[in-house]
């Protein structure tokens, strides 16, 4: 078994099936426009033709802006100059690390499920065709195995909700305790890494317990998400090494992907036109590019799974 050939087969059966993972951007695409133009015309209707509205054109209006949120919906409320660019990588980088999720509007939560069951569907054809072959169509491979990764998906989510609502509280209740009678700071901080490397640590164990878990049931043919668990908890324990390896291996290539973008994305005080649709372009490029790296993870773990069966 080799990383890297896990690694480079990847990559070769990602941009194979291109077209998939470019129909999935589009569907994405195509979903935040429903909230993209209903916070266009409330923004429209704000600024009107007045003052702050040229004003937006050279530059971002923080005036108008403290006002505009005075009366804004839960929607009109996720609008800032933290959405451009580098911001909104950041911000979401930091709801996810600390797990406040539940600020989130319900619209959006409602498409980011709507999403996840698009990636659902997806899955089932994807993994069939990167290590099982390509009979029968892409849509009835993937119609075949969706109920399977839902129940594994399902699991998984399980697991997340423990470790956010249930271990993050009780952790930040240990570090808060031992750190009440301490002035360093440097307690505080070296205990609140600790908790998070302890936390992250198990997300990775779940990210791969579930996938592992799809690509068995895709395989192996298994209906039982529990079943399908099993199989690869026992394929990862077993190759602990390699499978923790290859994840960050892919991990690493994601994370160098997201500084690229971080350090070349134009922010919100870029007022051109010109800038203004590199910005649009850029950022719809590094999404199709995480699509493109979730897609890599099934791959390479999929082409581990077969070279450790050869």
């Amino acid at each position: 078994m080799s990383i890297i050939k896990a690694f480079s087969d990847g990559w070769r059966k990602v941009w194979q099936t291109r077209r998939w993972l470019v129909l999935l951007f589009v569907l994405q695409f195509v979903l935040v426009l429903f909230p993209g133009v209903a916070l266009r015309e409330a923004i429209e209707e704000s600024l009107g033709k007045s003052l702050a509205a040229e004003n937006m054109l050279r530059s971002f209006d923080t005036s108008w802006y403290q006002v505009f949120l005075k009366d804004a919906g839960k929607l009109e409320s996720t609008f800032g100059p933290q959405i451009s660019g580098a911001g909104a990588i950041l911000e979401s980088l930091d709801r996810l690390v600390t797990g406040k999720l539940a600020g989130i509007p319900a619209l959006l939560f409602g498409l980011a499920v709507v999403y996840l069951l698009f990636w659902i569907f997806f899955s089932g054809g994807l993994i069939h065709q990167y290590g099982f072959g390509e009979e029968n169509s892409f849509f009835a491979l993937a119609a075949r195995y969706f109920w399977r990764i839902l129940g594994i998906v399902l699991l998984a989510g399980a697991a997340y909700a423990i470790i956010f609502m249930v271990l993050l509280p009780f952790f930040s209740q240990i570090v808060e305790n031992i750190t009440r009678q301490t002035i360093d700071e440097r307690v505080h901080f070296a205990l609140t890494v600790v908790k998070y490397l302890i936390l992250w640590s198990l997300v990775v164990v779940v990210n791969l317990l579930a996938d592992y878990a799809k690509i068995h049931a895709v395989g192996q043919n298994l209906a039982s998400p529990f079943l399908a668990i099993g199989r690869a908890a026992r394929f990862v324990f077993r190759h602990f090494f390699k499978t923790i390896g290859l994840y960050l291996l892919v991990a690493a290539t994601g994370l160098f992907g997201m500084v690229f973008y971080l350090i070349t994305a134009p922010g919100a005080t870029h007022s051109s036109w010109g800038m203004i649709l590199f910005g649009l372009f850029w950022g719809e490029l590094y999404v199709l590019w995480r699509i493109f790296v979730r897609a890599e993870f099934l791959a390479a773990q999929t082409t581990l799974i077969l070279q450790a069966e050869e």
